[in-house]
């Protein structure tokens, strides 16, 4: 039996674009934004809409690509427009952000992990929508995030420039 997952550097940050240094705390300080470079075992956007495009060295792939399995009742493939700003890479986190997938649980489900290796996530939310509206993010069974409030990280629901991401290191 493999040891649990263990979590590390988890963070609940805003982002303004899929450029480096597009990124703010809770407190609205930059911080580094995005990850977009180095390898990635999978990039995909959680939508039906279909793959998205690269930005820098991730290459958003469609939902479907082998080795995910999405499960969530509800699609909105164009939930909303989000407007980052002109960039490659800001036009690619555009189209990533602007589905949403929902249910009363949504489970995505990666194979390939190499037990003992380590890995970075980093889970990308847009919210246009329902204030109080929360989840709580779990992973490998363990709780990481209590109750993600996406637009209260992105800095409110009337903010078309931003968006929330969770990220890890496991």
């Amino acid at each position: 039996m493999d040891a649990p997952t263990q979590f590390s550097k988890i963070k609940v940050e805003g982002f303004s674009g899929g450029d480096p240094g597009e990124g703010f705390d809770a407190l609205f300080n930059p911080t580094e934004g995005l990850d977009l470079q180095g390898t990635f075992l999978y990039a995909v956007n959680v939508s039906t809409a279909g793959a998205a495009g690269k930005a820098y060295d991730a290459d958003f792939t469609a939902e479907n690509v082998p080795g995910v399995t999405i499960t969530a009742v509800n699609n909105l493939p164009a939930w909303d427009q989000p407007q980052y700003g002109d960039s490659p890479a800001d036009d690619v986190i555009e189209k990533v952000t602007q589905s949403i997938r929902y249910a009363p649980v949504v489970y995505v489900r990666l194979t390939g992990l190499v037990p003992g290796s380590r890995y970075k996530l980093q889970m990308l939310f847009y919210e246009q929508c329902c204030i109080t509206r929360g989840f709580n993010i779990y992973g490998d069974g363990a709780l990481i995030v209590e109750n993600f409030v996406p637009n209260e990280t992105q800095g409110g629901v009337n903010n078309t420039a931003a968006g929330a991401m969770v990220s890890l290191n496991c």
